[in-house]
Formats: C-alpha cells, structure tokens, sequence
C-alpha cells in the first residue's frame, strides 16, 4: 500500500511538471507571437509614418510649382494621382495594423497607446487625401475655366480682326483721292470734264463723273504728282499755300504739283482734275 501511494505521488508530480512544461510553452509561443505582432506593428507605423512624411512634402512642392508656374497642369495632375495612390497603400498598412492590434488584444496586452498612435495616422492619411481630392478638383475646374477663357479669348480676337478690318477699310475710304491730267479732248472725252457756258469755253467736272477713269491715291503717300505739261489748270477748290507747282526747263512747263500741306489740299474736294495744253 505505501509502495501505490508512492507511485501515486510520483505520478501526480510528473503530470504537474508536464502541465508546467506545456504552460511555460504556450506561453513562449503566444510571447514569440506577441513580439513578432508588435515588430510588425511598429516596423508598419514606421513606414506609414514616413510615407505620410513624405506625400506631406511632395504635396507642398506641388503647390509650389502650381502656384509658381514651374510645372504644367498634366504634370501636376499626374504627381497628386500618384500621392493618392501612396495613400490608398497606405490606408491597406492601417487595415493590417488594425488586424494586428486585435490579436494583441486576445493574448492581454495592453496596446492603448498603439491604438491611439493608429488612429491619429488614420487621420493624417484622411486629411491628406481630402485634401488631394481638393487640388484635383481645382485642377479641373482650373482647365475648365481655361477652355472657357480660350473660347472667349478666340472669339474675341475674331471680332478684333473683324473690327480691324472694318477699321482699315474705313481708314483706306477716308484717305481715298482720285486723280487725273490730261489734255481738254483727253478729259473730255473720257468723261471726266465738261464744256459748258456760251461757246463752251468754260471747264467743269463731269457731275455724273465715273471715278473709274481716273487714278486712285491714298493721299498719305502721295505728295507730288505728276504733269508734264505746259499752263497746268486745276480743276476745283483746292487752297493756294496748300501746294505749288514745280516749272520745267521749257517755258510755261510745269514737271509736277507738289502738296505741302495734306490735310488743307484735301479738305475741300478729293477729286484732282488738271488740264493741260
């Protein structure tokens, strides 16, 4: 009977250091787990919080080229689209956090502060994603705009041309003379003279003048015109100081009629009619 309750005892130790021996295992194996969980953890924060670090700084060059004028609409676009997509990796590093913590919490650790930690990341990554949502949209609403400033801006230069052209045409009308020399029998007949008066000595313009058969000037680049012809008479009302008459080397010849003063010449008739014999 002593020899059973020694064996009995014997037996109840070795199961007591068997359960020992498997405690002090699962407990190594959930300690590996929690150590292997929280290098995670920690290695992911130190990664989302230097991504953060980074997009944060890529964001304010963005800015600054945008607002500089250094970098182009595309590119810009192109450099937030990227940093969006450091966020959506990013967002996925939180999830697997998140996972994580929850297996902290089943073996009873205390991961308040890492909580904390997650969730002001959380955060971070929102905020910055709102706010590169915001500068694409301002983008588009920038090209936007610029289409419309372009269509507006192409309109009005076609009513600039239009109205430019109406200009030179006004301005080209309001410069506009006619001239013509020639002989009595030349002026007559071509229509631009008439004989009227007893004996029809007297020499008018034709009222019903076709300004077809005489040369057009543009009186800001004309200032002599030629004659060549002897006794030069002018044809209406043009003011004496206004211009003078150039004489050849024969008498009475007279080379060309040079005008001094444009303006007073032209003033009271834009129709020049000399006669020569």
């Amino acid at each position: 009977m002593v020899t059973a309750l020694f064996a009995s005892c014997g037996n109840d130790k070795k199961q007591q250091i068997a359960t020992l021996t498997t405690s002090n295992d699962s407990l190594q194996v959930v300690l590996a787990a929690r150590d292997s969980i929280l290098n995670e953890a920690l290695f992911a924060l130190s990664d989302i919080s230097s991504t953060l670090s980074d997009i944060k700084r890529q964001e304010s060059i963005v800015v600054s080229q945008s607002e500089l004028g250094k970098s182009d609409e595309a590119q810009i676009k192109e450099d937030l689209e990227l940093l969006s997509e450091r966020l959506s990796q990013q967002r996925k590093a939180i999830a697997r956090l998140n996972k994580n913590t929850e297996l902290l919490k089943q073996a009873n650790i205390n991961i308040s502060g890492l909580e904390k930690l997650i969730k002001e990341l959380r955060l971070q990554i929102e905020e910055r994603d709102t706010t590169i949502k915001a500068m694409l949209e301002n983008i588009d609403d920038l090209n936007n705009q610029i289409v419309k400033l372009n269509s507006d801006l192409s309109d009005a230069n076609r009513e600039s041309e239009i109205l430019s052209g109406v200009v030179s045409e006004q301005d080209i009308e309001l410069n506009k003379a006619y001239v013509a020399v020639g002989t009595v029998k030349d002026l007559t007949d071509k229509g631009i003279i008439i004989k009227k008066g007893m004996g029809s000595k007297t020499i008018a313009l034709n009222p019903e003048l076709d300004k077809s058969e005489l040369s057009l000037i543009d009186i800001r680049e004309v200032s002599t015109i030629q004659i060549k012809g002897r006794n030069p008479e002018i044809i209406g009302s043009f003011p004496a100081g206004t211009y003078e008459l150039v004489a050849g080397t024969e008498r009475n010849y007279v080379e060309e009629i040079k005008i001094n003063d444009v303006d007073g010449f032209w003033k009271n008739s834009r129709v020049l009619v000399i006669v020569t014999k």
